[in-house]
C-alpha cells in the first residue's frame, strides 16, 4: 500500500539539477544581492545626496572651498560620514561586487552562463558610467565635497 498524503501537493517536473527556475527564492538572498550588484550606484547616490541635505542645510548650492561640508553640521554630519564611507570603499568594492554579477538567484534567462555575461556586461557600463559621472564631476559636487 502507497503511503500518500492528501495535503502535500504530488512532485512533478524535472528533475534535472540545472533546471532551478521553479525552486523557492528567499527574499533575503534576492536583497542581498541586489545590495551587493548595485553598490556602486547606491555609492554614487550617498554622494549626491550629501550635496542635496547640504543644499537644504545651507538654503543655496554649497560652494567649493566655502561650504566646507564637514562644518555644516546637523544631519549633514551623518550624510558626510555615510557618503565617505561610500566612497573610500568603493575602489575596493567595486571590483568584488563585479563577481556578484555571476551568482544572481533569480533567473531571468534559461541559460545562466548567458545571464551572468550579461549582468556583467551592465555592471561594467553602470560602474563606467558612474565613474565617468565622478571624473566630468557637472556641478562641481566633488569639488566642493573634497575641499
Amino acid at each position: 500500500m502507497e503511503d500518500t498524503n492528501p495535503y502535500l501537493a504530488p512532485r512533478t517536473g524535472s528533475t534535472r539539477a540545472e533546471d532551478d527556475t521553479s525552486l523557492p527564492i528567499s527574499r533575503r538572498k534576492v536583497l542581498a544581492w541586489s545590495i551587493t550588484y548595485f553598490y556602486p550606484l547606491i555609492a554614487t547616490v550617498c554622494f549626491y545626496s550629501s550635496w542635496l541635505i547640504a543644499y537644504v542645510c545651507l538654503g543655496h548650492m554649497p560652494r567649493p572651498m566655502l561650504d566646507d561640508p564637514k562644518s555644516i553640521g546637523g544631519i549633514m554630519d551623518f550624510a558626510y560620514l555615510l557618503s565617505m564611507l561610500a566612497l573610500i570603499s568603493l575602489p575596493v568594492l567595486t571590483p568584488v561586487c563585479f563577481v556578484s554579477s555571476f551568482f544572481c538567484p533569480v533567473r531571468f534567462v534559461r541559460n545562466r552562463l548567458a545571464q551572468a555575461v550579461l549582468f556583467a556586461a551592465a555592471y561594467i557600463a553602470v560602474a563606467g558610467g558612474l565613474f565617468l559621472l565622478l571624473r566630468l564631476d557637472p556641478g562641481g559636487v566633488v569639488e566642493w565635497w573634497l575641499d
